[in-house]
C-alpha cells in the first residue's frame, strides 16, 4: 500500500518526534545517574583527570556510556604543566580523588 504524500509528512513528523523525545529521556536518565559532577578529580588506569564536562557516547550495539572531558592533573589534583585536555570513560574509572581542604 502506498501512502499519500499527506500521510507521509505525518509518518515523518512523528518519528521525528519520537527521536527528538527519546534523546532527551536518554540523557535525562544519565544526567541522573552520573557519580561524578564537573570539578570531580577521576583516576582510571592511565592518568588523573579533573572533569570539565560529559557526554554520552554509544557504543555500537545501543549500550551507552558518559564520557568526560577534563584536564590531566597530578596526583596533588594539580594540573600538569603541559595542561593536557584529555577524556575518560565512566566504565573505566577506578577511584575519585577527594580534593584537598
Amino acid at each position: 500500500m502506498q501512502y499519500s504524500p499527506e500521510t507521509k509528512k505525518a509518518l515523518e513528523a512523528l518519528k521525528a518526534k519520537y527521536r527528538q523525545d527519546e534523546g532527551k529521556l536518554i540523557y535525562a536518565e544519565a544526567e541522573a545517574r552520573n557519580p561524578y559532577p564537573v570539578g570531580t578529580i577521576i583516576e582510571d588506569h592511565y592518568h588523573l583527570i579533573q572533569v570539565k564536562s560529559w557526554a554520552l557516547y554509544n557504543y555500537f550495539m545501543g549500550d551507552l556510556d558518559i564520557v568526560y572531558s577534563g584536564i590531566q592533573v597530578t596526583k596533588k589534583g594539580a594540573p600538569t604543566k603541559r595542561q593536557i585536555d584529555t577524556t575518560m570513560y565512566l566504565s573505566n574509572v577506578e577511584r575519585v580523588i577527594e580534593p584537598k581542604k
